[in-house]
């Protein structure tokens, strides 16, 4: 019976893509500047310049892709694969339908996905990405958004507008 279930565990395992669930972590660096944490996602100030980005990072596991986005509202993927992506760059929110970003522009580093899915986010709990290194096999992350709402909110914050020198 166990070498029964460990077969199908096995087979379903090789029809299934690679699913990255992580909790995120951020770098030493990233949690010295931020002004607020959100849920699973971190509201960050850029020193000496006056503007933050919410980021939800893996600094724990630098395999994995971080998602970022700044005041203006257009989320962006930033991969850790060297040789870059190849085909399409797909996402998805929960239920809602699903998103491309075309080959053409999923070169391009980072890789911005459409702003038009920022509601959809603030109203989620989960965003599903799935792109396929160069040369290896197509991975699949969910992103949390819990949290997403409020730390976007922050973007527009007093606090996000001061500049703050660096304090390295």
């Amino acid at each position: 019976m166990q070498v029964l279930i460990a077969s199908i565990s096995l087979a379903l395992g090789c029809l299934v893509p690679d699913i990255v669930l992580a909790g995120p972590s951020w770098s030493e660096w990233e949690r010295a500047n931020s002004v607020a944490h959100e849920g699973d996602w971190l509201v960050i100030r850029q020193p000496d310049e006056g503007f933050c980005y919410i980021k939800q990072s893996y600094d724990a596991d630098p395999s994995k892709i971080v998602m970022l986005m700044k005041k203006d509202r257009v989320p962006y993927l930033v991969t850790p694969f060297f040789h870059g992506v190849e085909g399409d760059v797909s996402y998805q929110v929960d239920s809602q339908p699903l998103r491309l970003v075309q080959e053409s522009k999923a070169t391009q580093v980072p890789i911005a996905l459409s702003g038009e899915v920022v509601p959809e986010m603030e109203k989620g709990t989960r965003l599903r990405v799935r792109v396929k290194p160069k040369g290896k096999p197509t991975l699949e992350q969910i992103f949390s958004l819990r949290g997403f709402s409020a730390a976007s909110k922050r973007l527009g914050s007093d606090t996000c507008r001061k500049k703050v020198p660096d304090q390295s």
